[in-house]
């Protein structure tokens, strides 16, 4: 954290670079540091790679950045095993009292609610209901099986 404060410091314009979050450690704080830092300087833009909810960041990165932040794309990675990676970019959101638009694991089916279950066979399959999850069958048994599960 002391590092990137002394770049930014030297930046005359922090609002103008990108903040890259490359599978930030699980249960560290150094997520929620480096976007608090950021933020603190005048950064505008976070681009995070990794998973919501599972192997990357905190939860407290996680509130952070929907609080702070509006998501604005949102594009699959390859996925390894069970992974459910991928890469968002977010920019500031300037209005105060919270971004609730920001759905940060959307329902594989629906993609518009949030979703409360991942499939324990592939995490990059994710459901906000049962209907969904029922819904979602042929397209889920491809998905399967082109990873040989």
């Amino acid at each position: 954290q002391k590092q990137l404060r002394s770049f930014l410091k030297n930046q005359k314009h922090a609002h103008t670079t990108a903040l890259l979050l490359c599978y930030p450690p699980p249960l560290s704080s150094m997520a929620e540091d480096m976007l608090s830092t950021f933020k603190s300087f005048g950064g505008r833009c976070v681009i995070h790679v990794g998973e919501f909810s599972g192997l990357t960041g905190s939860s407290k990165f996680q509130h952070l950045l929907q609080r702070d932040f509006k998501l604005v794309s949102r594009y699959d990675c390859l996925q390894w095993g069970t992974d459910s990676t991928e890469a968002t970019i977010w920019w500031k959101d300037d209005k105060k009292g919270g971004n609730k638009s920001s759905v940060l694991i959307p329902c594989s089916c629906c993609k518009k609610m949030e979703a409360k279950k991942r499939c324990r066979l592939s995490r990059s399959l994710r459901y906000c209901s049962v209907e969904c999850f029922q819904d979602h069958t042929a397209e889920r048994r491809i998905r399967l099986a082109l990873n040989n599960v």
